[in-house]
């Protein structure tokens, strides 16, 4: 009886041993199994967090090229914002361009996206092609003075009117874009109450005063390098004697070489692109209206000595695009003390109206109060007068060559 007590007291023992055995046996089995479990899932979501980090890289890049594309055009270049990003190849982007370099020739575009908790960066450096020298609404090379209540802005002639684009201040105060720059390779006064939208950019080792309630919305920092003036090569046109036209006339394209020319006040001349025209002496009565048909080709206007606007006159395309009206002054009104010389006559007076370009390298340009510029002013000496305006047209930045692309691409990362 003793034995079999024993036998049974063996069995058990081996029996609960058994149980501890397989009990820890499944402990061992359950960890591996949630540490494969665990393995697996980490893997799926590295893998998963892998392939949002490409898909936002993709994103990234795909912004950049949108913008590409868009600048190619002439739009600016932007898209969306980090508060309102646009949906690009199922990423959430946006695209920020910056202009910089000595001559703002270089464009940083920088596009940002985001996939799921992903993010992503690329950048791409162009070069700005373009051709034109108008990049400023005013430049002096020697100085640049504005008077009480004068105010220079910017507008885009590709977008609409200028009209169009007045959506900020209000009454005399309004304007409408912020690009209306001034620059000079000297000096730089504005005087009480003169309004720039833009930078204000003296010379290099000049000086700017902004006087009183003068106002600058941008950089007033000085220029990193001169700005030179090319001296105007004069068309060889042979001269038809003097004229003066007294009723409504209508000129073809081609060129035209006149000695003193006057429009008399009431009348219009129209003259149809392309064509190129010099005048010795170029005169605009009061109320008389020079217009330019630029359906086919824009016009090119030369003028030797005097250059006369009188009041309530008008120089514009049919279309007013100052693009299309080219005015280049060989005018010399500045006084040289040790040369005697008769000074020319420069005169934009108070109430006129011009669309275009005016280019006086060795003149001084005085806009009387009331004029309006709608495009671009550069010459030796800029003054405005009070209450003058120049509303610098953006879209003259964007003059290119024949067949030339706006932008050139230098180089394109991707960055995370």
């Amino acid at each position: 009886m003793k034995i079999i007590q024993e036998l049974r007291i063996t069995q058990n023992s081996r029996r609960g041993g058994a149980m501890v055995l397989a009990t820890f046996a499944i402990t061992i089995v359950s960890v591996l199994a949630m540490s494969m479990v665990t393995i697996q899932v980490s893997g799926a979501m590295e893998q998963h967090r892998t392939h949002e980090e490409a898909r936002a890289v993709l994103a990234a890049e795909a912004g950049l090229s949108r913008s590409y594309m868009v600048l190619q055009n002439g739009g600016n270049g932007d898209l969306g914002s980090a508060n309102q990003p646009l949906d690009i190849s199922s990423g959430e982007v946006s695209v920020d361009t910056q202009k910089f370099g000595p001559t703002n020739k270089l464009m940083r575009v920088t596009s940002t996206a985001r996939v799921g908790t992903a993010d992503a960066s690329a950048e791409l450096i162009l070069q700005d092609n373009s051709t034109s020298f108008f990049v400023w609404g005013a430049f002096g090379d020697t100085s640049l003075y504005m008077n009480s209540q004068s105010k220079i802005d910017s507008y885009d002639s590709e977008v609409g009117t200028y009209q169009s684009q007045v959506v900020n201040g209000s009454g005399s105060n309004s304007w409408a874009n912020d690009e209306g720059n001034v620059g000079s390779n000297g000096h730089i006064e504005l005087k009480q109450n003169s309004i720039v939208k833009g930078n204000a950019i003296p010379g290099q080792s000049s000086t700017i005063d902004v006087i009183g309630r003068a106002e600058v919305s941008g950089s007033t920092a000085n220029a990193t390098a001169n700005v030179a003036l090319p001296p105007i090569v004069l068309p060889s046109i042979p001269s038809a004697g003097n004229r003066t036209f007294s009723s409504n006339t209508t000129l073809a394209a081609g060129n035209y070489h006149f000695g003193t020319t006057v429009i008399n006040g009431t009348k219009t001349l129209t003259v149809i692109g392309p064509a190129t025209l010099v005048f010795n002496n170029f005169e605009m009565k009061s109320n008389s209206n020079f217009r330019i048909d630029s359906s086919a080709g824009e016009v090119q206007i030369y003028v030797i000595d005097n250059f006369i606007m009188n009041s309530n006159t008008l120089l514009a395309s049919l279309d007013y695009d100052p693009r299309d009206v080219h005015i280049n002054l060989l005018s010399d009104n500045i006084i040289d003390p040790g040369v005697v010389v008769k000074l020319d006559d420069l005169m934009l007076d108070s109430n006129g109206r011009l669309f275009g370009t005016i280019y006086a390298p060795d003149a001084k340009v005085d806009i009387e109060s009331n004029f309006e510029v709608y495009g671009a002013v550069v010459a030796e000496q800029v003054i405005l007068s009070s209450n003058s305006r120049v509303h610098y047209d953006e879209a003259l930045a964007r003059i290119l060559a024949p067949g030339a692309q706006r932008y050139t691409l230098l180089t394109w990362r991707a960055m995370h």
